[in-house]
């Protein structure tokens, strides 16, 4: 019966409403509930309490505005047992995780969904009870009633300190906006005392807005007419808020009717008369719009702004957010510039109102933790969420980090090494034993397809590379696509006598010609661009070698060898048949490796999800070859040969901003193509787990989808202005399209292009339906949508790949801005930040000589150069965020094992952070030898 009467109906608008009890039933149904609720905890099963805890939630939100209320919200004995019950829940709780894993993690553990659908209950009724006292207090009514959860229970328990944490973020968070200015000072005049804040701060609470004497906030004291701060900021007021017109006359009790067009004059002259005759209603006026004393008024907008602006802080001084004091938080230009919003407002507003955020994460911090964000019907889990904006990314992280230690595969957190081995090879490096050279084959490809066939219906065959030549140097996933020519003879034997025919194509030769050199020799001399020889022997694949004594360097195409089943199935095939013969790169490598192993197992906490073994190079540990892997991996995601991402058109066409961003191409949806861009989804998830960033280049629309945010018209113009300029239909001259001449100067249908230049339909037929002037809205509106979307199913697929390694509720916590921080940080490498989180070992000192010119030259590099340092220092590209560095991901200066002569290069040991640096007796010779180790050493080969 309650489920029935309690599911929520859906409104005209198809979105979510309340339950249908009429007013007069909230209250003997919740104390139905609540009637239950009170029975002896085993009566019901532990789904059917949390059930009951989710009603009465909802029910409990409604009862609020009924002042008579407050009696059963502050009496009834379901409270008072249901605080017991989570005082004792929590212990037992508490003395498990203790037990198993040790006091220090009590504080960073999630507790249980039980016991956050219980928090969540006594958090409700608790702001339920503050809402109803405060109405009773504004009619003159007694406030009645005593807090649950504010009085020790029959056995002497507390209540628990995350329980409070959420109930403080509430109260908190309620107040924020359209809260009374006293209640928010009375949050100040808290957080002043409790985070020893600078008491100067309740000094500077702003003139009363309707005051008429010096320094007023509306009035001149001069002329007694409003002032050009009061001016601009009330129209700016009417321009968000046309309501605040009716709202100003019903204050003066003038007739102006609601739905009204207001007149900028008038409203501004009602505002000088109630700032003039009752400024108090002014000052209680402007407090509903969410204006402090200093005519500033703060909205979701402008707290997003001020906790950027506190991120940019935080980063720039190496101090957490929740240490930083009030008196630091300033804006420079550099921070106008990035955001105007919080150009003009005074100081001390932006400092009082840095308190109330910093009061909010303090709290929030613990809270957390008692917040089941998977739980679809919280709606404590879908307000904190909302209140993403307001969480500072420390908060953020703080939690996250918990989050995935909590959930990472239980072989990291017994510390077992035994994790999954990826053998890579790369271009150019020759093998050094047989077993190297039995595996070098399994990077090779050789696809197929009929000619006329679409180009994702390919079959791909496995195929080993020649030993010999400059075969082996084709770049990672490059691709040598022609038409595949038999040759004649069928073995090469001889001279191929039909050389005009194999110009240009790939050679198929059968095994059985003489020595292997000698038959791609006599192909490569015929005009082939590469020889597939197909053998003749059942057997395994193997690298095809030279004769005794013979480089065959002189061979300059590549030759692969096809085993015998794959030859007959390719000479069963009639008719032209196109081939491509490609070696695999280390992201296809990694792909193939990894594309069937169980998530779970990829959920590593440590700093790598798996080891990294590159053939034929020279590398001691794994976790310098797993960064290089990474980078590499990166480099390729977004080079042009493999195509998974593709510049965006901004990028493309060199304009406005975005001129370095990548997008998912719109028509990669074969198979494969789908599923490596879930592998990337999961590359995304293991970068936040080990902390080690991928340096991909990815604009807001990509972020914005992984982290479920709604894609605006903003998102289009960051990637693809001139698309965003055509859809305001305006002429050469910048003005408007008139209608005699729409025809003549807008031609075109109902499709559009995307970004990879594929055409689409904006609906079924659209390419045979002429854009007219009266549709140019609906064109316009149908391309945004389009373009907006165009990667839809890819980036789909990315979430899917993100969400199968990291809890996907923890991604509603996330901005899109955020998402990219945890994944790539940021692209600029800050010498400062690297300098606080450098050691000096061996007798090394950070105000020696030489280390002082190192720091000095290394300021000076251009970002390139500094990136390409960190590389041959680390084997990555970005630096931690500065809540993620560890010890291991802190810089170790060691002096020179060779001397320090100057003609002796630097040396790195990426494994473990460490440059060995030699004491160069001038800043030129430091630059110059530093320069010449970066730049010749990228890759891991010593």
């Amino acid at each position: 019966w309650l489920a029935e009467i309690l599911s929520p109906v859906r409104t005209t608008g198809g979105e979510k409403g309340h339950s249908s009890l009429p007013r007069h039933m909230l209250h003997p149904v919740l104390e139905g509930v609540l009637d239950l609720l009170a029975k002896p905890t085993n009566t019901l099963a532990a789904t059917h309490c949390m059930q009951l805890h989710a009603w009465a939630c909802r029910l409990i939100a409604d009862i609020t505005p009924i002042v008579e209320g407050v009696t059963l919200l502050s009496h009834h004995p379901a409270f008072q047992k249901l605080a017991s019950e989570a005082i004792h829940r929590h212990g037992c709780e508490q003395r498990l995780v203790v037990t198993g894993r040790g006091s220090s993690d009590w504080a960073k553990c999630p507790i249980s969904t039980y016991l956050c659908s219980l928090a969540e209950l006594l958090a409700t009724q608790s702001v339920a009870l503050d809402s109803i006292r405060k109405a009773n207090r504004e009619a003159g009514l007694p406030e009645g009633g005593s807090d649950a959860m504010q009085v020790e229970t029959s056995e002497g328990g507390q209540e628990p300190g995350v329980f409070k944490s959420l109930r403080q973020t509430l109260h908190i968070s309620a107040r924020l906006y359209r809260g009374k200015q006293q209640e928010l000072d009375e949050l100040i005049a808290e957080g002043v005392t409790h985070l020893s804040e600078d008491p100067s701060l309740l000094a500077a609470t702003g003139k009363p807005a309707g005051s008429s004497g010096k320094g007023s906030a509306l009035l001149d004291a001069a002329s007694g007419e409003l002032s050009a701060t009061a001016r601009e900021t009330l129209l700016e007021l009417l321009d968000d808020e046309p309501a605040a017109a009716h709202q100003m006359a019903r204050w003066l009790g003038s007739g102006q009717a609601r739905g009204t067009t207001a007149k900028a004059r008038d409203f501004l002259s009602h505002a000088k008369t109630l700032a003039t005759q009752e400024p108090d209603k002014m000052g209680q006026f402007l407090a509903s719009f969410d204006f402090d004393g200093f005519l500033v008024r703060w909205g979701p907008d402008r707290d997003a702004d001020l906790v950027a602006l506190v991120n940019m802080i935080s980063d720039a001084k190496g101090v957490p957010p929740l240490e930083l004091l009030s008196m630091s938080v300033r804006v420079s230009d550099y921070h106008r510039r990035k955001l105007p919003r919080l150009a003009s407002v005074p100081e001390a507003s932006l400092q009082r109102r840095f308190v109330l955020l910093k009061c909010l994460n303090t709290h929030l911090e613990r809270a957390l933790f008692a917040v089941d964000l998977s739980s679809k019907a919280s709606a404590i889990a879908a307000g904190i969420c909302e209140m993403q904006h307001l969480v500072f990314y420390s908060t953020k992280a703080a939690f996250h980090n918990a989050i995935l230690d909590w959930t990472s595969c239980a072989s990291s957190r017994v510390h077992d090494r035994a994790v999954l081995n990826v053998q890579l090879h790369r271009p150019g490096r020759r093998a050094r034993d047989n077993k190297e050279k039995a595996e070098e084959h399994e990077r090779w490809r050789l696809r197929v397809a009929m000619a006329g066939d679409p180009p994702g219906q390919l079959e791909e065959f496995l195929v080993a590379p020649a030993d010999f030549g400059l075969a082996r140097e084709l770049s990672s996933d490059a691709a040598l696509t022609a038409r595949l020519v038999l040759a004649d003879p069928p073995n090469g034997s001889l001279a191929l006598r039909n050389a005009d025919e194999i110009r240009g194509n790939v050679a198929l030769i059968e095994r059985g010609g003489g020595q292997f050199v000698n038959v791609v020799r006599r192909a490569q001399e015929a005009g082939a661009i590469a020889a597939v020889i197909a053998d003749s022997k059942e057997g395994p694949l193997f690298l095809m070698s030279t004769e005794l004594g013979s480089s065959g360097d002189d061979v300059t195409i590549p030759a692969v060898l096809l085993s015998l089943a794959d030859s007959m199935l390719l000479e069963g095939r009639e008719g032209p048949t196109v081939a491509s013969v490609c070696a695999d790169g280390v992201l296809m490598q990694t792909y193939r490796q990894l594309r069937h192993v169980a998530p779970v197992r990829l959920r590593q906490r440590d700093e790598i999800a798996w080891r990294v073994i590159f053939h034929g190079e020279g590398h001691q540990g794994f976790q310098g070859p797993y960064r290089e892997a990474l980078s590499a991996l990166c480099t390729e995601l977004q080079s042009p040969q493999l195509r998974l991402l593709v510049p965006c058109a901004n990028a493309a066409s060199a304009v406005a901003a975005n001129r370095d961003k990548f997008v998912p191409r719109p028509s990669a949806t074969s198979p494969l193509e789908l599923d490596l861009f879930f592998f990337v989804g999961q590359l995304m998830a293991v970068a936040m787990r080990t902390r080690n960033l991928l340096s991909l280049d990815l604009p807001s629309l990509v972020w914005k989808a992984l982290v479920g945010q709604e894609l605006e018209v903003e998102d289009l113009q960051a990637t693809d202005l001139a698309c965003w300029n055509a859809l305001q239909f305006r002429d050469e001259d910048g003005q408007p399209i008139a209608e005699k001449r729409f025809q003549d100067v807008w031609q075109c249908t109902f499709s559009t292009c995307l970004t990879d230049g594929s055409q689409v339909e904006l609906f079924p037929g659209g390419a045979n339906r002429v854009v007219t002037f009266e549709r140019r809205a609906e064109y316009a509106s149908l391309v945004v949508k389009a373009r907006l979307h165009e990667s839809a199913v890819q980036l789909a697929r990315m979430r899917a790949g993100l969400c199968s390694i990291v809890p996907e509720p923890l991604l509603a916590l996330l901005t899109a801005e955020d998402l990219e921080r945890r994944v790539c940080g940021s692209p600029e490498i800050d010498v400062a930040s690297l300098q606080r989180h450098t050691r000096y070992r061996g007798g090394v000192t950070g105000d020696q000589p030489h280390v002082l010119l190192f720091w000095q030259v290394l300021e000076e590099f251009e970002q390139a150069d500094r990136r390409l340092f960190l590389r041959f220092a680390w084997g990555r590209e970005r630096l931690p965020l500065e809540s993620d560095y560890t010890e291991q991901s802190e810089m170790k200066v060691f002096p020179s094992d060779k001397g320090d002569n100057d003609h002796v290069l630097p040396e790195a040991e990426t494994c473990f952070f460490i440059i060995k640096l030699p004491k160069y007796r001038t800043k030129a010779l430091m630059r110059d030898n530093l320069l010449a180790a970066i730049t010749a050493c990228r890759e891991i080969n010593y």
